[in-house]
């Protein structure tokens, strides 16, 4: 590693930040310290604690928090009305915040509306005190990038968007949608290089901007081998998208496979438990609260099959959780649209893609496949790890730093 480097990671989401948004590059940032990289992070202050705490054991001090203002929700957010007054301020509360909506800049809806200020005070706090070559921030959410345009040193800038900036915005004016898509010109304009998890993502910029495909990946030393004895169990575990659709069928193909054998369970793992509970009033589906990374990766190693969700927008992504499911060694039931993800399924026998029409031929191969177990095929996931794609961020920042 070049010594004249010292990067500065600028992050949102950083553990403990509970969900899936803080993993990335708390485990991009482990693997580029065994590098031997210098490196301070700028990061959003969180409570509690999430799965991905271990991962800053070896560099803690080096990341400085940057504590995070709440929202502040209106009336009608916050309650429903029981009284008459209640029901005429909920009414009112909801008129005047559906017109103050419509007057709003750009997507105001964003996460990190109210602490752009501070994460800049912070930034520049840490560019006045150290000398970095370069600068590596990571979105969404969006609104907080554009301390980039603030930012005028000599520091290469690496702009990394784990989704597309405009992502389910149908709540947006077609004004708001400009005044976001200006801003999005200018962070980019800003950017040496933009790294994103899909190429979906990228293809919007690869003709003005130099790219670079950066996927999602898993990290090996989660996964210990395991001989547990496989159980009368199907897991999924973490956020289905609200893909109310997909868990009817589910719901559908529980009942198709408990038809023909014993109790066989059905168990959903969800950080947003209390949000989501009450889509499963009338599914034979259990929902408990989401568990240690580790108690589930050793549930879905034992199991009967783990359930993969996608809904349209996402049928050609390839999330860490995908791979770390293809690591699990044990079938892969996919719900949701043919894309990317379904034919790599199909292709590489990895799994099942259960659809309306084939329920119950899908039922019987995974019963079969108690015993042939022709399903899942092996597959080499060493092009989908965190330490082989750090090699690669390594070599790119290396190569960046003598342009």
């Amino acid at each position: 590693m070049n010594k004249d480097i010292k990067l500065l990671f600028i992050a949102y989401y950083f553990p403990p930040y509970e969900r899936v948004g803080g993993r990335r590059w708390s485990k991009f940032c482990k693997y580029l310290y065994k590098l031997n990289f210098d490196f301070d992070v700028v990061a959003g202050s969180f409570e509690g604690r999430s799965f991905w705490d271990k991962e800053l054991i070896d560099y803690a001090d080096r990341v400085i928090r940057v504590p995070l203002r709440a929202k502040s929700k209106p009336y009608f957010k916050k309650k429903l009305p029981k009284g008459l007054f209640q029901k005429i301020r909920w009414k009112f509360s909801y008129f005047i915040e559906t017109i103050l909506n419509s007057m709003r800049f750009g997507n105001f809806q964003d996460e990190s509306i109210n602490d752009y200020k501070l994460f800049l005070k912070i930034v520049e706090q840490q560019l006045k005190t150290n000398t970095y070559s370069h600068i590596i921030i990571t979105g969404g959410p969006y609104r907080y990038l554009k301390l980039l345009l603030k930012i005028k040193g000599k520091e290469k800038i690496i702009l990394d968007l784990r989704d597309p900036w405009l992502n389910d915005m149908i709540t947006l004016s077609s004004r708001q949608i400009g005044q976001e898509r200006q801003l999005e010109k200018s962070v980019i304009e800003r950017a040496d290089i933009i790294t994103a998890s899909e190429t979906s993502v990228l293809k919007e910029y690869s003709e003005n901007h130099t790219t670079f495909h950066l996927p999602h990946c898993i990290d090996l030393e989660d996964f210990q081998s395991s001989n547990a004895a496989i159980r009368n169990k199907i897991i999924y575990g973490g956020d289905y998208y609200g893909a109310i659709k997909e868990l009817a069928l589910i719901d559908k193909f529980n009942k198709e496979v408990n038809k023909d054998v014993s109790r066989v369970n059905f168990t959903f793992y969800s950080p947003m438990y209390n949000a989501v509970k009450s889509d499963f009033n009338d599914l034979d589906i259990e929902i408990k609260e989401a568990i240690d990374l580790d108690k589930f990766l050793s549930l879905a190693k034992s199991s009967w099959g783990n359930i993969y969700i996608n809904i349209e927008n996402r049928k050609n992504f390839f999330s860490t959780k995908f791979f770390e499911l293809v690591a699990c060694q044990r079938p892969i039931l996919y719900f949701g649209p043919e894309g990317e993800v379904s034919n790599f399924i199909l292709k590489n026998k990895l799994g099942f893609h259960i659809m309306e029409e084939n329920l119950k031929e899908m039922s019987g191969l995974l019963i079969d496949n108690l015993v042939s177990k022709k399903i899942p095929a092996q597959y080499d996931l060493t092009k989908h790890t965190f330490d082989y794609e750090s090699k690669r961020l390594a070599n790119l920042i290396e190569e960046l730093h003598v342009s």
